[in-house]
């Protein structure tokens, strides 16, 4: 028989941010695994943001509870998930066991229905107190994970397909940015991750979803199921596993609906001594319908009533082109050196003045430009006689 094997990571349920995309998304993967008919639903931590919430329990609870009466569950605990956060759900009440992994350890599972079985080595986040709980080498953390990994590998199961379920960080591994991330804490090497005997290694951690063949075993991030800020612009999913009874394994990525979200940069300033936008931050070729928009743009301390307009303007331009949303963020930039270094430079009250409205754009007309000198002359010779 095949077994089906459901993969996601990096959930970051969180009420303060996307909250309901997150459970859009999510109940949407529920249903697509029940009629995908998967045997098993791997989770590789990251269930939370930050310590849950009463409302963010309840919605990992409820959604949880839809996948686990058609398959069992296992889930292990991502740096974001607060140490015991995550045991609540192993006492959910249905129909296949949820089973919860906060350190290290191999777990097997079996789906009754199907008769499915596997075993999942699974590698929680390292948390420093566990590796001295352990009685290991805490200065040597890396060595530690090495040595984790080999005696999870000890086990021998010739005849059952295992995987290496992680929450780590791989040498190498890239971000939605395209940054390589290298020297991190807790990096693990590619092939270290063969010491755990596994026929596929599943990870989270990193939300762009990437993937390496180390010998005959694949190595896959399942990135992010939505998209959790701005900067992460590449096509969000889970990873549906296939393992044959030869225990040959074939993985695919499954596209969820995310919302497209897109930043938006602009600059606003002088151009030939006319006030626009500089970097225009609205390209005309781009596609914002459907999608969250951020509209970013920089602009001078002195500008910034202008810019505001012209920012409401570009905004209204999205909307009306599709966009879900825009949120507007201003980028104030200091002007202060600059203006004083110029009005200084000048010797006279009008040359100072007249270098003022040419650093702002705003130099009027001759007729205007004289009829403000006079009353500024004016104002002097009132403060003269005061004195």
């Amino acid at each position: 028989m095949t077994i089906h094997i459901a993969a996601l990571g990096d959930s970051h349920f969180s009420e303060h941010r996307r909250f309901e995309e997150c459970v859009r998304v999510h109940d949407w993967m529920a249903n697509d695994f029940a009629n995908r008919e998967v045997d098993f639903v791997l989770c590789a931590g990251d269930v939370y943001e930050a310590k849950s919430t009463p409302l963010e329990r309840e919605a990992v609870s409820s959604w949880l509870a839809k996948v686990a009466n058609r398959a069992p569950v296992m889930l292990v605990r991502g740096n974001h998930d607060a140490l015991y956060d995550i045991q609540i759900f192993s006492r959910l009440r249905v129909r296949y066991p949820i089973t919860i992994e906060e350190r290290a350890a191999n777990h097997f599972l079996v789906n009754d229905e199907t008769d499915a079985r596997i075993i999942v080595s699974c590698l929680s986040w390292p948390r420093k107190a566990d590796i001295l709980a352990a009685g290991l080498d805490s200065k040597n953390a890396y060595q530690s994970i090495v040595n984790v990994l080999r005696g999870l590998g000890d086990r021998e199961e010739p005849n059952r397909p295992r995987i290496l379920l992680a929450h780590a960080m791989v040498n190498g591994a890239k971000t939605s940015t395209g940054q390589t991330l290298t020297g991190c804490d807790f990096e693990i090497a590619l092939n270290d991750l063969l010491l755990a005997k596994t026929d596929i290694v599943v990870l989270g951690h990193i939300h762009k979803s990437q993937d390496w063949a180390v010998g005959d075993v694949p190595v896959v991030y399942t990135g992010s199921p939505l998209r959790q800020n701005y900067g992460e612009t590449e096509e969000k999913s889970y990873t549906l596993i296939e393992i044959d009874e030869d225990k040959r394994v074939t993985w695919q990525r499954i596209p969820t609906p995310a919302t497209r979200m897109l930043l938006l940069e602009g600059s606003w300033g002088l151009d030939e001594g006319k006030a626009c936008w500089t970097r225009y931050p609205f390209p005309v070729d781009i596609e914002v319908k459907g999608a969250e928009t951020r509209l970013r743009y920089e602009v001078d301390a002195d500008r910034r009533a202008e810019a505001k307009t012209a920012a409401q303007i570009v905004r209204d331009r999205l909307l009306e082109a599709g966009a879900v949303d825009c949120k507007v963020e201003e980028v104030v930039k200091s002007v202060a050196k600059a203006r004083i270094a110029a009005v200084a430079s000048a010797r006279t009250v009008d040359e100072k003045l007249v270098e003022y409205w040419r650093e702002r754009g705003t130099l009027p007309a001759e007729a205007r430009k004289a009829a403000l000198l006079a009353k500024v002359h004016e104002l002097e010779n009132e403060i003269q006689q005061k004195d």
